[in-house]
């Protein structure tokens, strides 16, 4: 017989999962629990489910779960499982859904209202640039925004909407002991002291497999009410996402881009085929008119100079540019340029990308 503590089904939960049953073994395996007064399951009742090997592997993972607990406690791991009630009833309503999370930060914000951000993980100025807008501008009407954490626009959103003071998700494609892209392992840390999210499927230990990184797509979809697309090419991985999402009958948004650009071809393909085209943040809040969204995010008279004012309506209306540009098109000398977007850049209003661009 196994037999288990007190919280029993959780630990159950964790001990199938490390196991690798999958979602169907693990709903026949709980069907057959008592959650309020069985305590014990029979070798036989387990062994009439899963293979010879993988009722090996429960085995293991039972004799080790102490030690497994102790490792995750050691390392600030919290997990969730399907018989939780914190656990997302979207969530449970997809294909193939993960009984099991692991994570960091508050769990609460996975039953908020979000949505989520992918793209290229190679994007243009211009990709950076929509990604940035857009994750702010979420940020300031109280939207939770979600994303897969890899290099590119996942870590473009999940880094404006935290200088924003927002609060957003990660999804990772890896487990815990093996976060990628390793440079963001610091800023993983920072999203979670200020109470975003990261989760992953992945016990600790587990080796990375490329196909991964698809699975956790359909989280990143499921836990979102609306998935926007900026830049991905024709074949993006990206689109898998977007896949899931229609499968799951959420709404795709898609940002328009050059025509010439090898980024641009898949989101402008999915406006082709139907996804809806957006150009502003009411082009998303339209199509939920159910949710009360916060106020946006005003800059109050009296905070920015009408110099500094020139300079922003600038970057509002031409989006990202770099120092000449923004001299060329209102006229000042580029020193004064620079000491004027030093000033934006500590009131938090404007962004230094990097090379000498910048945006709002």
């Amino acid at each position: 017989m196994i037999n288990i503590g007190g919280d029993f089904i959780r630990e159950l939960t964790l001990i199938l999962h490390r196991a690798k049953v999958t979602c169907k073994e693990f709903f026949e395996i709980t069907e057959m629990v008592d959650s309020l007064s069985c305590f014990k399951i029979s070798k036989n009742d387990i062994k009439n489910i899963v293979s010879r090997q993988k009722y090996s592997d429960i085995i293991s993972e039972y004799e080790n779960l102490l030690e497994v607990q102790s490792h995750m406690n050691e390392h600030e791991i919290k997990f969730i499982t399907w018989h939780d009630e914190e656990f997302p009833e979207n969530l449970k309503q997809i294909p193939d859904p993960p009984y099991l999370l692991y994570y960091k930060g508050c769990i609460d914000l996975i039953r908020n209202f979000s949505i989520s951000i992918i793209g290229s993980r190679t994007p243009t100025v211009y990709g950076v640039f929509a990604a940035a807008k857009f994750a702010k501008e979420l940020a300031q009407i109280n939207v939770v925004t979600v994303s897969g954490f890899a290099k590119g626009i996942d870590t473009q959103c999940h880094k404006s909407t935290h200088e924003s003071g927002g609060k957003t998700i990660a999804v990772l494609g890896t487990s815990f002991g093996n976060i990628y892209p390793r440079s963001n392992i610091k800023f993983l840390s920072d999203l979670v002291e200020c109470g975003s999210l990261i989760i992953s499927e992945y016990p600790m230990g587990i080796e990375s497999k490329p196909y991964h990184f698809v699975q956790r797509n359909r989280i990143i979809s499921g836990i979102s009410q609306g998935t926007l697309v900026i830049e991905a090419g024709e074949k993006s991985g990206t689109l898998t996402t977007v896949d899931f999402a229609l499968e799951q009958g959420k709404t795709v948004f898609a940002i328009p881009g050059n025509i010439n650009s090898k980024n641009s071809f898949g989101t402008n393909n999915l406006i082709k085929y139907g996804a809806k085209l957006v150009t502003r943040i009411e082009d998303i809040k339209e199509e939920y008119p159910h949710i009360c969204f916060a106020q946006s995010f005003q800059i109050k008279e009296g905070i920015v100079s009408e110099t500094e004012k020139t300079v922003i309506n600038i970057l509002n209306d031409k989006g990202v540019q770099n120092i000449e540009k923004i001299a060329f098109f209102t006229k000042f000398k580029i020193k004064d340029i620079i000491g004027i977007l030093n000033i934006l850049e500590i009131k938090g209003i404007v962004k230094d990308l990097g090379n000498g661009m910048y945006s709002l």
